[in-house]
């Protein structure tokens, strides 16, 4: 009995000291392969993990500073900067599933009560030749009644030239949803270009709403498998020719504007992402 007892043993050494061998060599053949193929790390951060709350920015509003005030939305979030009495950005995700269930618009434009300072009124607008223009789009929220209706606060509206907004902005925002579509997911800030302090922009009503010479922008998604991003500046007139014009890199828009992208993704995405695009990936 004994006899059988160590030759069981020594059987059962030996099978953990083969595994611990198996192992060791399987854990040193990774280690090399990754080293003979920098490109296996590199394509895993490419990949990356997009971060929920990714398409919120960061602005001074993050330090308090006076102007500067976040509100928060059920379905969108902005900054509004009392001094041009609009907000800077405005900022959602969008997905498929939300492109689902579709409602009609509620054209209930309305001052924000939740801005302290006082929001532009509709007075402001009233006979300036310029459109409501809408930051986040009532068509990106027309999932539920309390989502479309939200984007008609005066907080999320800018001055925008009647045939910027009906024309080239519209069909950019046309094309955000047929991303979401085409990738499942985007993430989506749009805003003025508030490059000047706010004086030395003309404005319209009694609020003194500036009115921007530009607007931005940025979209990000993932993209067969890689995390993706573009930006597009676009001045506020008529345009004859294509949004696909003026496609910029995200880091070009943070230089026009001050503002930081996508900050919730790690540093080796974001700066990959950031500094450049290919627009075949969105076309």
């Amino acid at each position: 009995m004994s006899r059988r007892k160590n030759n069981s043993s020594k059987s059962f050494r030996t099978l953990v000291i083969l595994t611990v061998i198996v192992l060791a060599a399987a854990a040193l053949f990774n280690c090399i392969s990754v080293r003979q193929n920098p490109e296996a790390r590199q394509n895993e951060t490419a990949a990356g993990t997009i971060p929920e709350g990714v398409e919120v920015p960061l602005c001074a509003a993050r330090e308090h500073k006076k102007g500067h005030e976040i509100r928060n939305f059920n379905y969108y979030s902005v900054c509004y900067r009392e001094d041009y009495e609009q907000a800077e950005w405005s900022c959602y995700s969008l997905t498929r599933d939300q492109l689902k269930n579709r409602v009609e618009r509620t054209d209930d434009f309305r001052e924000d009560p939740m801005i302290s300072t006082g929001s532009a009124t509709l007075a402001d607008y009233r006979r300036s030749g310029f459109d409501r223009g809408h930051l986040t789009p009532a068509a990106d929220r027309e999932f539920s009644k309390e989502a479309v209706s939200e984007t008609f606060y005066m907080s999320n509206m800018s001055p925008q030239f009647p045939a910027f907004n009906r024309e080239i902005w519209q069909y950019l925002e046309h094309q955000v949803r047929v991303w979401a579509e085409k990738f499942g997911t985007v993430y989506v800030v749009s805003g003025p270009v508030l490059e000047k302090s706010a004086d030395k922009y003309e404005s319209i009503g009694k609020s003194r709403v500036s009115i921007p010479q530009y607007y931005y922008k940025v979209i990000l998604s993932r993209i067969n498998g890689n995390i993706e991003a573009i930006g597009f500046i676009i001045s506020n007139e008529k345009h004859r020719d294509e949004f696909w014009n003026y496609a910029v890199s995200v880091d070009e828009v943070e230089k026009r504007t001050g503002i930081d992208f996508f900050s919730l993704l790690d540093d080796v995405s974001e700066d990959r992402v950031e500094a450049s695009f290919d627009i075949s990936l969105w076309k």
